[in-house]
């Protein structure tokens, strides 16, 4: 992976409520809080979510989050593609003054790109990263300055290295991570985030944290908001085969 840097950057908290629940700045802001009282200083909202949702009801779930944001403390707004590029714009214009990261406001090349030139603030990137090609594309376009790159829909490790060395070779700040997973999901996140520069690490997740299922033994504890790959050997894990059930198939 290139060998391991000293330190590491924090981990992030996505605050999400469930699709069908009506989500009020009140609890956007309760979710912040509770994420705070752990540790967390890096807070992921999720509009464009909920039920009944308009984006005047997000603008101001958003506010109430920008509003007892602390220093040190990173609020994005990762919206996976769900804001139409009317309402991106409109977000755009009423949260251009405040300290936020704004996340796949669209979900096409054509609308993200737009996007861009109606926004000042920070913009990351996430579902369109998929290949270097991607990058190129929007780095040429002007259309983020941040990436995520999902380990498992990149294709593995080996591409994922060589997007990031590709993304910071080109000045843009990389966000290790990964869709879902158990252990072996969030172990494998941990070593890409501890061999990238630091100097282009926003921050990066640990999965386990959100599936209560357990497949391997060997993960490292997370205290507060970090957590440390471990240096035993491989990923550093002791597989549980019987959390696994049946084999999909068998190679020999």
């Amino acid at each position: 992976m290139g060998g391991r840097y000293p330190g590491q950057a924090p981990l992030y908290r996505s605050i999400w409520f469930p699709w069908s629940h009506e989500v009020t700045p009140e609890e956007v802001v309760s979710g912040c809080l509770d994420a705070r009282k752990e540790g967390f200083r890096h807070f992921q909202l999720k509009p464009g979510k909920s039920r009944g949702r308009t984006i005047e009801r997000e603008i101001e779930q958003i506010k109430a989050a920008a509003a007892i944001r602390q220093p040190g403390e990173e609020i994005l707004v990762d919206v996976n593609g769900k804001w139409t590029l009317t309402d991106a714009i409109k977000a755009a214009n009423a949260l251009r003054d405040l300290p936020l990261i704004i996340e796949q406001p669209c979900n096409t090349w054509e609308e993200c790109i737009e996007f861009r030139r109606h926004c000042h603030l920070p913009v990351k990137l996430d579902e369109l990263i998929e290949t270097t090609q991607d990058i190129i594309r929007g780095y040429q376009a002007g259309a983020m300055d941040i990436i995520a790159i999902k380990v498992a829909r990149v294709g593995g490790l080996t591409k994922a290295r060589r997007m990031r060395d590709l993304a910071v070779d080109l000045g843009i700040t990389v966000v290790p991570d990964d869709a879902w997973g158990s252990e072996i999901a969030s172990s494998s996140v941990l070593h890409f985030a501890a061999s990238t520069d630091p100097k282009y690490l926003l921050y990066y997740t640990d999965l386990t944290d959100y599936v209560d299922y357990k497949t391997c033994e060997g993960f490292p504890k997370r205290i507060g908001r970090n957590i440390v790959a471990s240096d035993e050997p491989g990923l550093g894990l002791t597989l549980m085969p019987e959390r696994l059930g049946e084999p999909i198939a068998v190679i020999e």
